[in-house]
């Protein structure tokens, strides 16, 4: 069955002059070693990522013109269409995930603005506030924006979408359940809240990409230009090493969400009580656990060897620069690992492949282990990087 997801050490003194091209190796990426000074990577990397954010933004506003026709015009043909553009807007996210340092991560971080989370909140997402939600219909008030993130963004979206049964995730004693209101409701009346809240989430996301967009944007806020001054200090990062380093600590998204988060967990390797856990799937109702963790790994194929398919300076071209191409080497074939075992899988969900295809799964955890060992180790030994805390220890 054909497959549907086919898809150390130099001091930092070295690295503040990257002009001078690395020995020759196999790496095909190795000739733009000439060209990768500091200031230029930065600048690949920044220019990378705002055209991927201008995308989503392109998605995002189509996900809300769709949601907004079923919430008008409610049926099969246009929840199915709303379901798609939504299905192209996750895909997409799912990319940058990897890539959350300046405006989408958290105001604890260099140039934070917390905007990833109005899009994105998971894993926090309550499916009983969202039908607390549904009752007292919050999503059609004014300051739904300021509610929870886990009422709000992509993940709430697809609860809404995609969930069809006429009950809710609240516990027995839910003050909606024990005053009646919402079985008082009926399935056609939760169904159409479901919809017009749909669209309320859309029409956020949408306001949140705008503003995403709006700072990286050339035109706009600019972004980029903090990741590129800072080689002199900008305003943002006072150095470029500040600058590297933030960059590099959304890399590791790939050990701390994917690995252990999205993978360990379901398959029961780490906090898990039971021989497996598969509701703690990303994507429990629209089935497209398996299809996020291709979109991560796509995106951190982007962000760490560069955009059109690898044509831009990125971290590949540094650190060929100072002739660690070893260290690139291991990374792509690790990354390349595990796209490769993740294309073998043929189960239609991740749900399914923990019981069938157990081993192709473990095979996939296994390479993003190396992968996450060699960003640990010999990546940022070479970069002279540090360690986000969050992945310091691994207990899997």
């Amino acid at each position: 069955m054909t497959s549907r997801f086919a898809l150390f050490v130099f001091a930092a003194a070295t690295l503040s002059s990257c002009k001078r091209a690395s020995p020759a190796t196999a790496d095909a990426g190795v000739s733009k070693a000439s060209e990768a000074t500091r200031e230029g990577v930065l600048r690949g990397i920044g220019e990378c990522v705002a055209a991927e954010v201008a995308s989503f933004a392109t998605k995002a506003a189509a996900f809300e013109q769709k949601a907004k026709s079923a919430t008008s015009a409610p049926s099969d043909v246009t929840r199915k269409e709303a379901q798609e553009a939504w299905a192209a807007a996750i895909d997409q996210w799912e990319r940058l995930e990897v890539m959350q340092f300046g405006p989408a991560a958290t105001k604890s971080h260099p140039g934070g603005q917390d905007l990833r989370g109005s899009i994105y909140a998971w894993p926090l997402t309550s499916r009983c506030l969202i039908d607390q939600q549904i009752v007292s219909k919050a999503y059609a008030e004014t300051t739904f924006s300021t509610s929870l993130t886990s009422s709000r963004g992509l993940g709430a979206a697809e609860y809404l979408l995609y969930y069809t049964p006429a009950d809710n995730g609240c516990s027995a004693g839910a003050n909606i359940n024990t005053d009646g209101t919402w079985n008082a409701l009926g399935a056609a009346e939760i169904a159409a809240r479901r919809l017009s809240y749909a669209g309320a989430v859309s029409s956020d996301v949408m306001s949140t990409a705008k503003t995403l967009n709006a700072a990286w944007d050339p035109a706009q806020g600019n972004f980029v230009n903090e990741l590129v001054k800072s080689v002199h200090g900008s305003a943002t990062y006072k150095t470029d090493q500040v600058a590297f380093n933030a960059v590099s600590d959304a890399l590791f998204y790939v050990e701390a969400d994917v690995k252990d988060m999205k993978l360990a967990q379901p398959l029961g390797i780490l906090n898990c009580t039971t021989p497996t856990c598969p509701e703690a799937v990303e994507s429990p109702y629209a089935k497209r656990s398996l299809v996020h963790i291709v979109n991560n790994l796509a995106g951190f194929r982007t962000l760490f060897f560069g955009c059109g398919e690898g044509s831009a300076l990125a971290f590949d071209d540094l650190l060929n620069a100072v002739g660690a191409s070893d260290t690139t080497a291991s990374v792509k074939a690790a990354l390349t690992e595990a796209e490769t075992a993740l294309a073998s899988i043929t189960s239609p969900d991740l749900e399914t492949a923990i019981t069938q295809e157990n081993d192709k799964l473990r095979a996939v955890h296994a390479a993003l282990k190396k992968l996450a060992d060699t960003l640990k180790t010999e990546f940022r030994t070479v970069l002279d990087l540090d360690l986000p805390q969050r992945v310091e220890g691994d207990n899997d």
